[in-house]
């Protein structure tokens, strides 16, 4: 056997490239026993240093957990750097001629890059993305990833995702970890939204609404809404200016679709699918992959659903009806007199839990204009959510009808005003 097959035989697993490579290398002899042991040596030493630096120099062991997780932190900075070679062979080499720790230092600077462009892409996501009003998506994009990058160690935990990130991607592996999954998992929103961006928020809400009732506490994937919907209007001839399918266009779609072989209906809905790509002008080929991918699932969609004689969750009717919270106007409750209020103000600011704070809203607080007052003065960053998760949707709405309202300069907004405008995106 030649050395190209031997390389060609190498199996690498995305998750754990590193032990992967090195097994595979192993058993093909690309890598010698001897140097397969220096490696294990060569983590052990390293796992020593990152213990004392773990525990600022104060002592060389820590738990069995910490010891674990220590260790795969340090793997997957090595994986990090192995896999920017982006070939098998270089990496092989990589990890047979240098030392775990040179390899250790430039997976880091691999997670550093990965970090920064990340953060790039968040900063995008959240000022450019679209405003729709599904709480999976806002409380990934606006709280999940904040606490990842906020909490985010290379140095001891590089495989770690902290953070909540409850919105599904329309294609999404899930068997990366650390930055790479954050990484991609952003990239790949990023791209999303490039079509998602198109259409107002409206017309999102209302497609979203279409879909489900719950929209907004479903786990759902607008994207993957949107190009069902635009893939069906194009095969309708409809421009894609617009994303609404009615009901008589959904049962000729359906008849249309009903006469087609496989072969024929897999050739269509590509053809709608060029279109769509070349109306909203993408020219990255990443880009063009990954909504492939989405075609194949919706293809398969369409597919089961003729067999069941019916295309609506496919092909989605937007519903516009108004909430009756936004139509109803709101009642405040009583305000507190003022005296009251300043002492109950005071007596907040002396408290040292949140949970005690929060206590005392709900059973003193009972009207909005003093919890504005409250709000600015006895909370911060970081606790105004658990605040916003006591008012219902009418409450939210009319707060922010009142900033909206009252002041014109953002930078004139108190920081729990600009994030119940996050909250509520």
């Amino acid at each position: 056997m030649d050395v190209i097959q031997k390389y060609q035989h190498i199996q690498t697993v995305r998750s754990e490239y590193f032990q992967s490579l090195l097994q595979g290398a192993a058993k093909e002899g690309i890598i010698s026993c001897e140097q397969s042991k220096k490696i294990q040596m060569g983590l052990l030493g390293l796992l020593s240093k990152q213990i004392q630096k773990f525990t600022f120099g104060e002592s060389s062991s820590v738990t069995e957990e910490i010891a674990a997780n220590l260790l795969k932190s340090i793997c997957f900075s090595i994986s990090m750097a192995l896999k920017s070679q982006d070939n098998v062979v270089i990496a092989s080499e990589l990890l047979e001629h240098e030392s775990i720790e040179e390899l250790f230092n430039k997976g880091n600077e691999v997670i550093r890059y990965y970090f920064e462009d990340a953060k790039s892409i968040w900063i995008k996501i959240k000022s450019e993305g679209p405003k729709i009003s599904n709480l999976a998506y806002n409380d990934t994009v606006f709280k999940g990833m904040k606490e990842f990058f906020d909490w985010y160690d290379y140095r001891f935990s590089a495989h770690e995702i902290n953070g909540s990130l409850d919105y599904p991607l329309s294609y999404d592996e899930m068997d990366l970890s650390g930055i790479e999954y954050i990484h991609e998992y952003l990239t790949h929103l990023d791209m999303e939204n490039v079509l998602c961006s198109r259409y107002d928020a409206h017309n999102l809400d209302s497609l979203m609404r279409g879909y489900s009732k719950y929209f907004r506490e479903d786990l759902l994937n607008v994207f993957e809404l949107v190009l069902s919907n635009l893939l069906g209007r194009r095969m309708l001839g409809y421009n894609l200016q617009e994303l609404d399918i009615n009901e008589e266009d959904r049962e000729w779609l359906l008849i249309q679709l009903k006469k087609t072989d496989e072969m024929e209906l897999v050739k269509k809905m590509e053809e709608a699918f060029y279109e769509v790509l070349s109306f909203i002008k993408v020219e990255s080929q990443d880009t063009i992959e990954y909504f492939k991918i989405t075609l194949k699932n919706i293809i398969s969609r369409v597919k089961h659903n003729i067999n069941l004689g019916k295309l609506d969750k496919v092909f989605v009717t937007l519903y516009e009806e108004e909430d009756e919270i936004l139509i109803s106007g709101y009642v405040d409750g009583n305000k507190m007199e003022d005296e009251d209020l300043r002492v109950l103000i005071d007596e907040m600011k002396a408290c040292r839990f949140l949970e005690d704070k929060i206590a005392m809203v709900l059973q003193s607080v009972k009207s909005l204009e003093d919890l504005e007052e409250v709000l600015s003065e006895c909370f911060f960053e970081g606790e105004y959510e658990s605040v916003f998760k006591l008012l219902d949707k009418r409450e939210i709405q009319e707060l922010i009808k009142r900033i909206l309202e009252n002041k014109n300069d953002y930078s004139s907004y108190y920081e729990w005003e600009k994030e119940i405008l996050e909250y509520n995106a």
